[in-house]
């Protein structure tokens, strides 16, 4: 074997482990959207968003890009915290020349809430209570919406929910923070009982 081959085998190797560590982490793989979640939000999402929009746990970068294209006014921010989905999340938003685009590496939990008017997520049951705990204390816009794919807010009742049509059963969760959730008692209105 040429050493060029062993070099791409060993690089290879380092990839799917990285990806697999990464994996097991999170509680979950950098999952590509479908094509059928881009038009659910197409359909589901308002025209214009006052505000920052986050992308959290952005994989390979399909939906902050789309977001990016769909709303070029607004800052769209994306975190990915597993190396390889950020590098390749990177590389497509420069390739794209989204300006309004920026993909950060690591933990969410970094991402300044302050003017967002957009969350979107794709997060595991797990990474959603971090979540949760995150918008507990945080100071976000009154019109701020989160959209969740796949997995739902544990003990929030959502505003709205949308099938996407796939043989997962998926759905969009779509959770309308209408009140400054400053403290639990902001919050509790969103409780399930």
């Amino acid at each position: 074997m040429a050493a060029l081959e062993i070099t791409v085998l060993v690089c290879l190797f380092l990839v799917v482990v990285l990806i697999a560590g990464f994996t097991l982490k999170n509680g979950i793989g950098p999952t590509p959207s479908c094509r059928r979640t881009t038009d659910t939000l197409d359909n589901r999402l308002p025209e214009t968003i006052d505000g920052v929009i986050l992308e959290l746990g952005c994989g390979w970068g399909g939906i902050a890009l789309y977001l990016a294209r769909k709303y070029p006014e607004n800052a769209v921010v994306a975190w990915e915290n597993s190396p390889v989905p950020w590098l390749v999340a990177y590389l497509r938003k420069v390739l794209s020349g989204q300006d309004n685009l920026s993909v950060r590496y690591g933990d969410f939990r970094r991402a300044s809430l302050d003017h967002c008017g957009l969350i979107y997520c794709y997060l595991c049951t797990g990474q959603m209570l971090r979540l949760r705990e995150l918008l507990l204390p945080a100071s976000v816009n009154q019109s701020c919406q989160l959209v969740s794919s796949t997995f739902s807010v544990p003990g929030w009742t959502p505003a709205s929910e949308y099938p996407l049509g796939d043989w997962y059963g998926s759905r969009l969760w779509v959770y309308m923070l209408s009140h400054q959730p400053s403290s639990l008692n902001a919050l509790s209105r969103f409780s399930s009982k």
